[in-house]
């Protein structure tokens, strides 16, 4: 919510990315009607997201709450898990650890009109409509953090906090995101020895998921929830267009 506290007149709105593999920005005008057209506003950011003044507050998505309030359920009916990084050559990417998802595919038959006609089946990912799905994304180690994208629908972001494996000790510090391997198969498994890692009450609900940066010598990961409720094939990929080129899809 934005308090429209300040003389009528025209202000800059400026949105960027702070992430290193990426550089983005926009620009918008906020306008009041009958307002003074010559204002010009100061940027309180610049093009690379950094501060310029002090009274910058820096959005933590892991925050966010659904506006009306949307809740996960409280238990999946199946769960996928997606290994993401780079493969082979310093181009390549995949979701699957080993398979890119090439340009050349474009060429072949539409999932959406053969289902079964998908190359690799490790990079297709069946659901049941009006089911729940958890998707379990490990990041390889040394990998930035990725925007995963997902086609058709919102989901939920129930991760809740990082975790630091030290000695086969789990530490957990509230930062919405994971550290460390996944090491259990299901949620329902994990939240019997780490519940706080979870937020199974008002999570964030989008369509686009920062995975955590994964360390040199560890995998990171998180975990989406969503509720199978458009029938149909639908991409989930990464927003950086080098990697979904690459086949991060």
């Amino acid at each position: 919510m934005i308090k429209l506290d300040k003389p009528p007149g025209d202000y800059t709105i400026r949105v960027a990315s702070t992430g290193f593999n990426q550089k983005v920005s926009g620009y918008a005008v906020l306008s009041y009607e009958n307002g003074n057209k010559s204002n010009l506003s100061e940027p309180y950011i610049n093009y690379g997201g950094l501060n310029t003044t002090a009274n910058v507050r820096y959005l933590t998505e892991s925050t966010l709450r659904p506006f009306p309030p949307v809740q996960p359920a409280q238990t999946a009916d199946a769960t996928h898990k997606l290994t993401i990084g780079r493969i082979e050559n310093a181009w390549t990417w995949s979701m699957d650890g080993q398979d890119p998802f090439v340009l050349a595919l474009e060429n072949e038959t539409p999932l959406l009109w053969d289902p079964a006609s998908a190359k690799f089946e490790n990079l297709t990912v069946s659901t049941i409509n009006d089911s729940w799905v958890d998707i379990i994304m490990e990041t390889s180690p040394l990998e930035p953090s990725h925007p995963i994208h997902k086609h058709s629908n919102k989901g939920h972001l129930i991760v809740g906090g990082i975790l630091t494996y030290t000695n086969l000790e789990v530490k957990l510090t509230d930062k919405g995101s994971g550290s460390g391997p996944f090491t259990w198969s299901t949620v329902a498994e994990a939240l019997v020895e780490i519940s706080e890692a979870f937020n199974l009450e008002n999570p964030p609900f989008k369509d686009t998921f920062y995975t955590p940066a994964a360390a040199a010598t560890a995998p990171s990961w998180m975990v989406i929830r969503y509720h199978v409720i458009n029938p149909g094939a639908f991409l989930l990929h990464c927003h950086i267009n080098p990697h979904l080129e690459g086949g991060m899809a």
